[in-house]
């Protein structure tokens, strides 16, 4: 009886933009979205475009950062707990 070799395959399709957007969010929370496009490589509006669907799906939030000064407040996106 001959063993037949155990076949892995080591390729692995890349991740999508919305599953890389969630990882990150899991281990960097409370983040602003323009540090989430520099960390990715990935444009602000497309950034935007994937947390609005990670957040249509209940996966994401965003929230308002306490006001520590002047001017428009911080929009900040975690993970939906």
């Amino acid at each position: 009886m001959t063993e037949q070799p155990l076949s892995i395959s080591l390729s692995r399709e890349p991740e999508s933009l919305s599953t890389r957007l969630w990882r990150y969010l899991q281990t960097h929370p409370p983040t602003e979205r323009d540090m989430i496009a520099r960390h990715l490589g990935v444009a602000r509006t497309t950034i935007y475009d994937n947390l609005i669907k990670l957040q249509h799906a209940k996966l994401v939030e965003k929230y308002q950062a306490p006001p520590h000064r002047r001017g428009r407040p911080k929009i900040l996106w975690r993970v939906r707990q």
